[in-house]
């Protein structure tokens, strides 16, 4: 089985979402990002069909230490989450659904203003599926920034089911992902 670090999927997400600003549907108009056309939905049903429970390990732990620099000062490494292809594909199958990818859209102030519209609870795996596109999407974008303390976010957000419910929350809604 392969893995990939979180590192290198959030940088391969963002490098994915910079690069295609030169494609057909790029809208000169909009600085915030492209504008998607509907993404082929194919992959992320079968993410879901492949990967029906929330049981499996997506992720092992690499060592931290501390090691000496040649300066003779100490150098702390924190140990570092190190996920499955299962954690890659999710990410890539909601990128071709139109649907991956972080932008300079302010993604929290909508995921948060759903919360407080919705009573300021945290939103559980029952909660994606009663949200609007806009905030669905951002709050999915949120998910893929969620990694970047590498303290194991995504490996939290397949265990508890948010993954699976935003895959399912996302193949429910008519149409393609809203504009960026």
């Amino acid at each position: 089985m392969s893995s990939i670090a979180a590192s290198t999927i959030t940088f391969w997400t963002r490098a994915r979402v910079r690069s295609c600003w030169r494609s057909p549907t790029h809208s000169s108009a909009r600085h915030s990002g492209c504008r998607r056309v509907e993404g082929d939905l194919s992959a992320l049903r079968a993410w879901l069909a492949a990967h029906p429970s929330t049981r499996e390990e997506v992720v092992t732990w690499q060592d931290g230490d501390a090691q000496m620099r040649p300066d003779g000062t100490r150098e702390t490494v924190m140990p570092w989450p190190v996920y499955t292809a299962t954690i890659a594909d999710y990410w890539t199958a909601l990128d071709a659904a139109g649907w991956g990818g972080v932008d300079t859209r302010d993604y929290m102030a909508v995921t948060q203003a759903w919360r407080a519209a919705n009573g300021g609870e945290a939103i559980d795996a029952g909660q994606l599926g009663r949200m609007d596109r806009t905030t669905l999407f951002n709050t999915l974008r949120s998910y893929n920034r969620a990694e970047r303390f590498c303290d194991g976010a995504w490996a939290a957000l397949f265990g508890d089911g948010r993954l699976h419910a935003g895959a399912r929350a996302v193949l429910a809604l008519p149409g393609p992902a809203p504009d960026r």
